[in-house]
């Protein structure tokens, strides 16, 4: 009877350790970083921002109600009067990633407190496909221009935001 309590025990003992290692095993394994989905280590920084607008062309009798505003790192306002047909603003906004993390440009949200008197146009970039990888800059035009299907001569004066979403680029 003693030796099969001796035994029963050995057993044990022995399942235990083999537990134990397996254990130690499987951490060794999990702790390695692992880059399947293309995860960045925890030392990774995001950091991409507006760098700067500038005003670069003005058509007719266009003029900035107020200068370009910077809302947030990736966001910016801008405030337009224009009076008749022709009348057109051109902007050149410039993004920088100061990161360690490429991205692609993944949309551009645009609120407008618009009557539909002036209308707008983006260029220098595609959504879902426009790079933007660790130290380099997108250069962005945004063209604010008079609604040439406007039936009467309305002199307006509207508002713009634009924000900027990019995403981690996937391998």
């Amino acid at each position: 009877m003693k030796n099969k309590i001796e035994r029963k025990k050995r057993i044990i003992i022995i399942c235990l350790l083999i537990v134990v290692l397996l254990f130690s095993v499987g951490y060794a394994v999990l702790a390695k970083n692992i880059d399947a989905f293309n995860i960045k280590p925890a030392d990774a920084n995001w950091n991409i921002e507006i760098i700067d607008i500038d005003t670069i062309n003005t058509v007719g009798t266009a003029i900035n109600s107020s200068s370009p505003k910077l809302l947030s790192p990736m966001s910016a306002s801008f405030a337009v009067s224009l009076k008749k047909p022709g009348d057109a603003i051109t902007y050149k906004i410039r993004i920088k990633n100061n990161g360690s993390i490429d991205a692609y440009l993944k949309d551009i949200l645009v609120s407008e407190n618009n009557a539909g008197i002036i209308k707008y146009s983006i260029s220098g970039i595609t959504t879902g496909k426009t790079l933007l990888n660790i130290n380099q800059e997108n250069q962005i035009y945004l063209k604010l221009y008079y609604n040439e299907a406007q039936s009467s001569l309305i002199s307006a004066t509207e508002n713009y935001v634009l924000n900027f979403v990019y995403e981690q680029k996937r391998k």
